[in-house]
């Protein structure tokens, strides 16, 4: 008899769209992670002449999966943030991680990250020129051997504002790891430290026509053991919410499965420590148009690829052989304690006013560092609000959406901070 406690689900990545990858990540699953088989039957229409049904044919069969877990930076959620993405930087060695924004009032702010400077710009869009309040002459060398409670100290002075995100006040280092220019006008840009701590993975979006990495997926304990080939994240749902962990479920579709008996995944293949660190709510940082939101109540991320359900059938098969992802949508809901500050948010719902989303959650210490994932929406738009009652306080929920204004930064990011 199957049992749901012994249930098992595991990903690979795939190095040809379509062909069976060993598995090679176990998912920490907190459900069942079926693999669905839909089939599509129409009536053969055929008139036998005994005012009776002449039955149905199949015309095809889609698959699918729901996987429910909690979100930490394993290498099997690394694997589908890859195919929900398309994106993923090599990884790079970091000691620490701090949030840098700009409050002054030029319309715009970019942000250079060089392995040894970073340099701000200010003005308007496109028109900046080097800041000569920001470090010398608008560029910040750091010193060797510098504590990330040194750099933050040096980092907030005028319009700019400094904190650390993930890493030890004590913490040494001497350079950055390089990235793209970034905008930090009431955005809290993200910067990586070099370090021998843990590596960091930025997942960005796929700007490009091609389609995203696939992946194979098994699941075990179901009365079959089964594997789907040619699978593509179509959807992510992520869940943080207070005095609670990082949840989420990955919405996967894929071409087929794989026919006859398919082996169990290896023995060896186990859930670690990384797969067992879910991420916290209270160990984070919510920023909201580069303030710190000290009383969040709960906030939602869902990312969507909105693969084509009509697309990529040829003939000659029952089965898909081909995706065709859609726009990449990134939109959600928070709930916030009214304070002056998220009345000032609510204000741009009725307006052309944007924000910007960044939300960082910690997990266990590997170091000197803790695992991590931070959430980045450079630039968002509200679409409703609404005021409810709390238990004592009153609460501000708004609907947002990522929108994509070319402003330099990604419209959408998410960073995993992990020790392999």
């Amino acid at each position: 008899m199957a049992k749901k406690m012994f249930t098992k689900a595991g990903v690979g990545l795939e190095e040809t769209t379509g062909t069976a990858a060993a598995i090679t990540a176990r998912l920490p699953i907190t459900d069942i992670a079926a693999l669905v088989e839909t089939p599509t039957k129409s009536d053969t229409g055929i008139i036998i002449g005994r005012n009776s049904q002449s039955g149905k044919s199949l015309d095809c069969i889609e698959y699918s999966a729901e996987v429910p877990v909690p979100i930490s930076p394993c290498a099997a959620n690394r694997i589908c943030f890859k195919s929900l993405f398309g994106t993923e930087t090599e990884p790079a060695d970091i000691g620490g991680m701090i949030a840098l924004i700009y409050k002054g009032s030029s319309a715009s702010c970019k942000i250079s990250i060089a392995s040894g400077t970073i340099k701000a710009y200010i003005g308007e869009l496109g028109a900046e020129v080097l800041d000569t309040a920001f470090g010398t002459a608008g560029t910040y060398t750091p010193s060797a051997d510098m504590t990330l409670a040194a750099l933050v100290t040096a980092l907030t002075t005028g319009s700019y504002e400094c904190r650390i995100l993930n890493g030890e006040g004590t913490g040494t280092f001497s350079t950055f790891i390089a990235d793209s220019d970034q905008q930090a006008k009431n955005h809290a840009v993200p910067i990586a430290v070099a370090g021998t701590k843990a590596k960091l993975r930025i997942y960005k979006p796929n700007y490009t026509e091609g389609e995203n990495p696939t992946l194979s997926f098994q699941s075990e304990g179901l009365g079959t053991t089964e594997k789907a080939i040619g699978g593509a994240i179509d959807k992510l749902s992520v869940s943080a919410a207070l005095k609670a962990k990082v949840t989420g479920t990955w919405s996967l579709v894929f071409f087929s499965k794989v026919a006859g008996t398919v082996a169990n995944m290896p023995a060896t293949l186990k859930l670690g420590s990384a797969e067992n660190d879910a991420l916290k709510f209270q160990n984070g940082i919510t920023m909201i148009g580069g303030k710190i939101f000290d009383y969040p109540k709960d906030i939602s991320f869902d990312f969507a690829n909105n693969i084509s359900a009509d697309e990529g059938w040829s003939q000659g098969g029952m089965t898909k052989s081909k995706h065709f992802r859609g726009v990449f949508a990134v939109s959600g809901s928070i709930k916030l304690t009214v304070d002056d500050d998220a009345e000032l948010e609510r204000a741009k719902v009725c307006s052309d006013d944007e924000s910007s989303i960044m939300a960082s959650y910690l997990g266990d210490d590997i170091g000197g560092i803790k695992r991590g994932m931070i959430i980045d929406m450079a630039t968002v738009q509200y679409s409703s609000e609404s005021k409810s009652a709390g238990s004592s306080a009153i609460e501000l929920s708004m609907d947002y959406s990522a929108v994509d204004f070319n402003s330099y930064s990604d419209y959408a990011r998410v960073y995993l901070v992990s020790e392999d």
